[in-house]
């Protein structure tokens, strides 16, 4: 399947809004003003989350050709999850103990709550409300990666289907949870998730949803181009969901602007899905090193605030600035000499082909036929 060079830069801008968001929440209330400097940052971190949920959904759809539909279902179901766990969890897991050994080094085990029970949830993926309130694993950027595994254990479950009903019973499963949510969970508020039923029925699953309705529509109409490169257009589009996002802070139902603004985000996608290849390939690499850069970011954030304190926080743009550039730089190493090699020894380790096994002797099959 070729790669789609778009959707590997719109990945990197992705990654780079949640670098963003944590990069102005720091400087809300130091050296910018707190509002709207931290309403900023709320918005640059759930655009970056809801383009990698759509990507996310896209992909795996998008990908899915390269599943053997000869072999049995369950082996189907079994090696797709197991890909996804190489890719997935060796790097998730070294940054998730790294933050649990920080944390016990310095005397912060408690105030984080990384107690060993939390920390086999978190590195498990298994949801839970810590000692604040809050449904935040060990390391606290993983909250997402809490849904991409459960909708990586949906999308293997409709790989256990014949082709033709795989993408209705995922967007029917995905569709039935979050409506059962909406009796329940007051999630047509655009509350936060405090419990895991709210958690797996929110709304924002529907993105893995649309995302694979657009893989499906890509892989039937490949012949839908556009003769405008999608990239350029990610600006003023995001621009346009700024005023809608601030919009949804000021009237009572936020979950309906939600969806206003999730469906320019898909326009988003569908444009650098189907736009015009456009040669980026500083962006592209940054996009490929975009789970490190995601994971990563939080290290070279802290090091660049202890440096800007350093300086008693003079030029705040300065600061955002230095986040971006050394977060990203770190990411391509991560991607590199960490994240990369992991994820080729994981799938060596979980792929090992079986030994050959050795053929009978003459004798013995002659002993077999008489038998």
């Amino acid at each position: 399947m070729p790669k789609l060079q778009a959707l590997q830069s719109l990945r990197a801008i992705a990654a780079s809004l949640v670098v963003l968001n944590h990069a102005i929440g720091v400087v809300a209330g130091h050296g910018f003003a707190k509002e709207p400097y931290s309403g900023l940052a709320d918005f640059a971190g759930a655009q970056g989350v809801a383009i990698f949920f759509l990507i996310s959904g896209f992909i795996m759809t998008y990908t899915a050709d390269t599943v053997d539909d000869s072999e049995a279902p369950h082996l189907r179901a079994l090696h797709f999850a197991t890909r996804r766990i190489a890719r997935v969890v060796p790097l998730y897991w070294v940054f998730t103990l790294l933050v649990a050994a920080v944390a016990a080094l310095a005397g912060f085990s408690k105030a984080l709550d990384t107690n060993a029970l939390n920390l086999l949830r978190s590195l498990f993926f298994i949801p839970y409300v810590n000692a604040q309130g809050v449904m935040l694993p060990v390391l606290p950027i993983g909250w997402t990666l809490n849904y991409e595994m459960f909708f990586y254990a949906v999308f293997a479950t409709s790989l256990l289907l014949p082709h033709r009903h795989r993408i209705f019973a995922l967007i029917g499963t995905l569709t039935l949870l979050v409506v059962t949510g909406c009796f329940f969970y007051p999630v047509l508020a655009g509350n936060l998730p405090h419990s895991v039923g709210a958690l797996l029925t929110h709304p924002i699953l529907l993105l893995f949803g649309v995302g694979t309705a657009l893989g499906k529509l890509r892989l039937a109409r490949p012949e839908w181009t556009l003769s405008i490169p999608g990239i350029p257009l990610v600006a003023p589009l995001i621009a346009v969901n700024g005023y809608l996002f601030y919009t949804a802070h000021e009237i009572p139902l936020r979950m309906q602007w939600y969806a206003l603004f999730w469906i320019v985000d898909l326009g988003i996608v569908a444009l650098c899905v189907y736009g015009r290849a456009l040669a980026m390939p500083r962006l592209e690499a940054l996009g490929d090193a975009s789970y490190s850069l995601y994971l990563v970011h939080i290290l070279p954030l802290f090091l660049c605030f202890l440096a800007w304190k350093a300086v008693h926080f003079v030029a705040p743009v300065a600061f955002i600035g230095a986040c971006l550039a050394v977060s990203s730089v770190t990411a391509i190493a991560s991607f590199r000499w960490l994240e990369r090699p992991l994820t080729r020894a994981a799938l060596r380790a979980i792929t090992r082909p079986k030994p050959p096994v050795a053929a009978p002797e003459p004798a013995v099959i002659s002993a077999l036929q008489e038998v």
